[in-house]
């Protein structure tokens, strides 16, 4: 179990990359039970702020229900449903 490589073969067992937990999280998202791609993650990213400001502010308490419900990782899948024809 502690071994680092074969000693018949003379293979490494050890990686070759490094993985941390930040870019594991920044290659797309996978959020309950939501599989996101990483170009929603950075436009969720970039519109959560403003959003969640503007639906705290507003006093709606089923949008206030909402966003607390909603991952902020979605919320660019919640704008592209919006914005569909």
């Amino acid at each position: 179990m502690a071994a680092e490589s074969c000693h018949a073969w003379r293979a490494s067992f050890e990686h070759d990359f490094t993985l941390t937990l930040d870019e594991a999280l920044r290659t797309g998202a996978i959020v309950r039970g939501m599989d996101i791609e990483e170009a929603d993650v950075q436009t969720a990213e970039d519109i959560a702020p403003v959003v969640r400001g503007r639906i705290l502010r507003s006093s709606y308490q089923r949008l206030v229900n909402i966003i607390q419900t909603l991952p902020d990782e979605s919320w660019a899948r919640l704008k592209s449903i919006f914005e569909a024809d």
